[in-house]
Formats: structure tokens, C-alpha cells, sequence
């Protein structure tokens, strides 16, 4: 992966991570209109599954997360690559980062804390097997901690959110409703399944505001990592000193 748009060079892990901020917050508007595209079938999927456990519904809307990361990270890597990264052209290209380990990411690789690193070695590098073992190893080498706190921090900040959304409701919604509700059935707590609707609602918006930065500081991360492994530091140097040297218009770019 090569671009001229932000200096390839080894940072600090704090300092990668905001790196992946900063592409995050010049992608937001797409960035947020794919969240919203993508959250539509898993919030359908979340509504069937109100009907039958109100609970089920919420662990439906957190377990699909995955799949909406995906379409996040090509709109980064997109733009980071100068290619077009508005919404049409990401779903036209859907087929292309909707691969590559997809699946595991949402069985045995859905509780990996250091998944938001993971996500480009296996979308983006398209290897299979052994292969990909090997290279998600030696990336992920010295990483995990931040990779690890990166996900720790998201998930703190997710929870915040939606219990200050909930406070919000709570405090906007009529007294009725209060006063009718029953928490207690026959000596058990008893959820109505409209509470649970709102959490879900809550949460949904949660996700909307969070998991764009969550995966923009994970490709950060993984950008960094590349760099010092890769020293793709030294590469515009050498390009800039090929150009002083050579006289102009005689060298062709390679």
C-alpha cells in the first residue's frame, strides 16, 4: 500500500491511533451513511429477535458488528489510496472487502480483543491459512497491549453512551410511561419488550458514533506497524533523492 496523502513514518502507538482519528473524522460523512446502510438489515434481524427474547435482540446488534467494520476499513483504505470512498462506490465493490476471513470474524475470532488490528491484516493483505497466521503474528507483535486497550477503552465508551442516551429518554419521556411500568412479574423482573427496543435504539446510535473511530485507531495501528516492519519511512526519501539527481524529464516515475 503506497500514498502521498500522510507521511509514512514509525510512531508512537497513542500517536497511530490518533492517526486513524484524524482519517476517520475526514471520512465521517461516509463513514456514518455506511453505518447507517449496514445497521439496516442487522436491526431488522435485531426486531425478529425482540419477538422472541427481547434481550436476544441487543446480542444480535453487537454480534454483527463485524460486518459493518468491514465496509469501514475499505472506505479508509480507500481514501488513504486516493481511490473514490463515497458510499456508491463501496457498495458497488462490495464483493471485494465482504471477504477474507469474514466468517471468522464472526464465530471463533468474534471475541479476539485485538480485533480491530486484525481486521486489515486479513481484509486488505487477502491471505489464507498458514499465511495469514504467520503475518498476523509478526504485526500483531508489541501491539496487542494497545490493540487490547483499544477495545477495552471503545467498549467503556459504548457503555457510557447508551446508559447517558437511556438517562436521556428517561428524562424526555412522559411520566406515564413510568408510572405504568411493572418491573416485577409474580416476583421476578419482567423486561417489557418496549424497554428493550429503546436499549437497542440506544445502542444502535452508539454504534453509529463509535465504531467508525474504533476501526480508524485499529488501522492506524496496523499502518504503523507496517512502517516499522516495512520501513515505509525511507521510501519517500529515496524518491526524493532519485528526483534531485536525475535531470528533469528524463526520469520516468516506476
Amino acid at each position: 500500500m503506497q500514498t502521498d496523502r500522510i507521511v509514512m513514518r514509525p510512531r508512537a502507538n497513542a500517536e497511530a491511533m490518533d492517526l486513524g482519528f484524524q482519517l476517520t473524522r475526514a471520512n465521517w460523512s461516509s463513514l456514518t451513511a455506511l453505518t447507517v446502510v449496514g445497521l439496516i438489515p442487522i436491526l431488522a434481524l435485531a426486531g425478529l429477535a425482540l419477538i422472541i427474547t427481547p434481550w436476544l435482540a441487543l446480542l444480535v446488534l453487537w454480534w454483527f458488528k463485524p460486518s459493518i467494520n468491514r465496509g469501514l476499513l475499505d472506505i479508509l483504505a480507500r481514501d488513504l489510496t486516493n481511490r473514490p470512498a463515497n458510499l456508491g462506490a463501496v457498495l458497488r465493490d462490495y464483493r471485494h472487502w465482504w471477504r477474507g476471513g469474514h466468517l471468522a470474524s464472526l464465530t471463533w475470532y468474534r471475541f479476539h480483543p485485538s480485533r480491530s488490528m486484525v481486521l486489515p491484516i486479513w481484509q486488505l493483505e487477502r491471505l489464507d491459512g498458514g499465511e495469514r497466521a504467520q503475518r498476523t503474528h509478526a504485526l500483531m507483535y508489541g501491539n496487542n497491549g494497545s490493540a487490547l486497550g483499544l477495545t477495552f477503552i471503545a467498549g467503556l465508551f459504548e457503555l457510557c453512551l447508551v446508559l447517558g442516551l437511556m438517562m436521556l429518554f428517561a428524562w424526555l419521556a412522559p411520566e406515564q410511561i413510568w408510572s405504568e411500568l411493572n418491573l416485577w412479574d409474580a416476583g421476578l423482573i419482567h423486561i417489557p419488550a418496549w424497554v428493550c427496543a429503546v436499549v437497542v435504539g440506544c445502542y444502535a446510535i452508539t454504534i453509529v458514533l463509535v465504531e467508525p473511530f474504533y476501526v480508524g485507531a485499529g488501522f492506524g495501528l496496523y499502518l504503523n506497524q507496517r512502517c516499522r516492519l516495512e520501513c515505509w519511512d525511507l521510501e519517500p526519501v529515496f524518491r526524493r533523492i532519485s528526483e534531485r539527481h536525475d535531470p528533469v524529464g528524463q526520469h520516468a516515475p516506476s
